[in-house]
C-alpha cells in the first residue's frame, strides 16, 4: 500500500509540474521542449514528441535526454 501511494504521488507531483509548464509557455514548441526536458527527467533517459503538422504527417518537435551524473 505505500508502494503504490508512493507512485500516485509522483504520479500527481508529475502532472502538475507538466501542466504548469504547458500553461506558463504561450509558445507550443516552447512548452513542449520544457515538457520532453521535465519528463526525461524524472521519468525516463529520453523523451520524444512527435506531433501532426496539418497534413497529417509526425513531425518531431521537441527531443530530450536526462542529464548524465556527474562521474
Amino acid at each position: 500500500l505505500y508502494l503504490e501511494q508512493q507512485r500516485a504521488r509522483r504520479a500527481a507531483e508529475l502532472l502538475d509540474a507538466a501542466s504548469r509548464v504547458l500553461h506558463a509557455s504561450l509558445d507550443g514548441t516552447t512548452g513542449v521542449a520544457q515538457l520532453a526536458s521535465l519528463v526525461a527527467g524524472t521519468l525516463a533517459d529520453v523523451c520524444a514528441v512527435d506531433l501532426l503538422d496539418e497534413d497529417g504527417r509526425l513531425v518531431r518537435a521537441a527531443l530530450a535526454e536526462s542529464p548524465s551524473p556527474p562521474p
